[in-house]
């Protein structure tokens, strides 16, 4: 859900804001916003403005005991940190669905408005209530708070409407979005590509229909058709044809359960195993093999 990614991502900028600070927050926030569908060059902005309401108490509140050091006294510390907090938290409910806007439309923003509350309440009101005690950790306990607060309200569903298809036409929840060329979702993504252009040139190999005469000698159609006791493929008869022109010796193995078998065995270094792909937990499957559960 699109609402839901957003507003995870801006708890976990918040949180990481008042951890490290520095634009970190947008170096990891961007990626994931962009690794779920989302426009690369929109997924910044967005996260460098999520990143604004925290940077007063970024990095344990640098900005105030560093930026103030030598003008100000500990008591007045706390009181630019509630003070700020105050305005901050006034200006997230008007500035954060307007933000939020440059990734989903506005219809869907409206129905989502409910959630958008209640997740902001779960991040700014502890960091609004710290900051009346600290000038150091409003940022980084509120951002811990809004991140396990605004999951509950995802699998809950508590004011989170279902999303609407016709409401964003050109998201596909199915897509997958990645930032690296050669990680396992765009390898996955390359295969289902190939397999669906082979389907189709299969698809219109079988709509095409040989020519055929009407007074075609009936000995050329018995020599391309086998009899019916025998279990030869064509593709059998061509390969043995084309190795007695060769001067090869053929062998013929009698069991055509033996010959599946073996070629179902077959496969390359990546995808040792021919069953078909259906969703990325499968190509993982297939790649790593049997490995222990976690979690």
């Amino acid at each position: 859900h699109p609402i839901a990614e957003c507003m995870l991502i801006f708890c976990f900028a918040y949180m990481v804001e008042g951890a490290s600070g520095f634009g970190t927050p947008v170096a990891l926030g961007a990626p994931m916003l962009i690794s779920t569908g989302h426009p690369k060059f929109q997924s910044v902005v967005v996260l460098l403005i999520f990143n604004t309401f925290a940077t007063v108490w970024g990095a344990v509140g640098t900005p105030i005991w560093f930026g103030f050091a030598g003008l100000a006294t500990e008591e007045e510390f706390v009181e630019i940190s509630y003070k700020s907090g105050i305005c901050l938290a006034i200006g997230a409910y008007i500035l954060v669905p307007l933000t939020i806007l440059i990734l989903v439309p506005w219809v869907v923003v409206k129905k989502n408005a409910v959630f958008i509350c209640l997740s902001l309440a779960t991040v700014i009101g502890p960091s609004l209530g710290i900051s009346f005690a600290s000038y150091e950790f409003p940022s980084l306990i509120g951002g811990m708070i809004g991140c396990g607060g605004t999951a509950v309200l995802i699998s809950r569903r508590l004011g989170l409407a279902p999303l609407d298809p016709e409401d964003m036409p050109d998201r596909d929840p199915r897509d997958l979005g990645t930032v690296s060329e050669r990680s396992i979702v765009a390898e996955y993504l390359a295969s289902q590509a190939s397999n669906r252009r082979e389907n189709t040139v299969e698809d219109d190999n079988d709509g095409e229909e040989s020519p055929s005469g009407k007074d075609e000698p009936a000995a050329s159609k018995a020599t391309e058709q086998p009899s019916e006791g025998s279990q030869e493929t064509p593709q059998q008869t061509t390969a043995e044809s084309k190795a007695h022109e060769e001067g090869e010796e053929v062998q013929v193995d009698d069991d055509p359960e033996m010959n599946k078998d073996n070629h179902d065995n077959e496969g390359s270094e990546i995808r040792p195993t021919t069953a078909p792909v259906d969703s990325v937990k499968d190509y993982v499957d297939q790649v790593l093999g049997p490995r222990k559960t976690t979690g």
